[in-house]
Formats: C-alpha cells, structure tokens, sequence
C-alpha cells in the first residue's frame, strides 16, 4: 500500500513539472509575440512618417526596405529578428511580400502594411477555424495595427482585424 502511495506521488510530481514546462513555452512565446506586436507598430508608424516626409512614397517593396527607413531616420534601430524556433514550425515566410529579417512589407504605392506571424498557441487559437496562421499587422490606410489570421494585402484597410 505504501508503495503505491509513493508511485502516485512521484508520478504526481512528474505531471505537474510537465504542465509547468508546457505553461513556460507557451508563456516565452507570448513574451516573444508582444515583442513582434510592438515593433510591428514601431515598423507602420515608420512607414508612415516616411510617407509623409516623401510626399507620398514608400519605401520600395525590398529586402531592404527597414534599413531604408533607419537610413531616413523614421525609425531609430532595426529591430531584433523575431525568432520562430521555439514552438516549432519555424518562420511561415511572407508569400509574395518583401522580407527583410523576418519582417514582411508589401505596398501598393498608395498604402502599406508590415507583419510579421505570430507564434503563441493562444494567439494562433484566434485564428483556428480560418487557417490558424495569427498576423499582427500594421496597415496605413487603416492607421493602426491589429491581428489578422491570413497575411494582409497592401491595401488593407483594417477591416479584416479580428483584434
């Protein structure tokens, strides 16, 4: 009998280390997902100033479209790589829009966007009946940022934000 108490409660410890190793991925990814939110936002109000300061240009649709806005001085450091390797998967890419260090740019000439998936399984469960891909976006027409649960089009106006 006492033997089996003492199973139980090892494998009671066993679980709840696992459970807790589990909460901290997820809990590094969220971390990791608020950083990608906030330079998201640092990358459009960028893209905006230089728009406005280029009476209505953007940065062309290149690899090196962030180090364009750094050069004109819209934004003041290039942001850290957001790094995709912790849940598994890796970087889904940018589809047809520029990439430069994992960040994605894509203009129409008139408008803008820059994104960036998100990593975080409470994040990506927003989004899991229509696709289960979480962007965090920052659009110029629309003038703010949101999440989206397929990669934007230039012209996104901010409707297609489900937060």
């Amino acid at each position: 009998m006492i033997e089996l108490l003492v199973v139980m409660l090892i494998l009671s410890v066993l679980a709840v280390l696992v459970l807790s190793s589990i909460d901290t991925v997820n809990q590094i990814a969220r971390s990791k997902d608020a950083g990608r939110i906030t330079n998201v936002l640092q990358l459009g109000r960028g893209l905006s100033a230089y728009y406005v300061a280029r009476n209505g240009q953007f940065p062309a649709q290149n690899n090196l479209w962030i180090s364009t806005l750094k050069n004109s001085k819209e934004i003041a450091n290039i942001p850290e790589n957001p790094s995709y390797s912790l849940l598994g998967g890796g970087f889904p890419g940018c589809g047809t829009s520029a990439n430069e260090d994992d960040w994605c740019y894509a203009t129409s000439g008139s408008a803008a966007v820059t994104f960036a998936p998100l990593n975080a399984k409470m994040n990506n469960d927003k989004c899991s009946g229509m696709g289960g891909q979480a962007y965090t976006v920052y659009a110029t027409r629309a003038g703010r940022s949101g999440i989206m649960c397929a990669p934007p089009q230039a012209d996104e106006t901010g409707q297609n934000f489900i937060e």
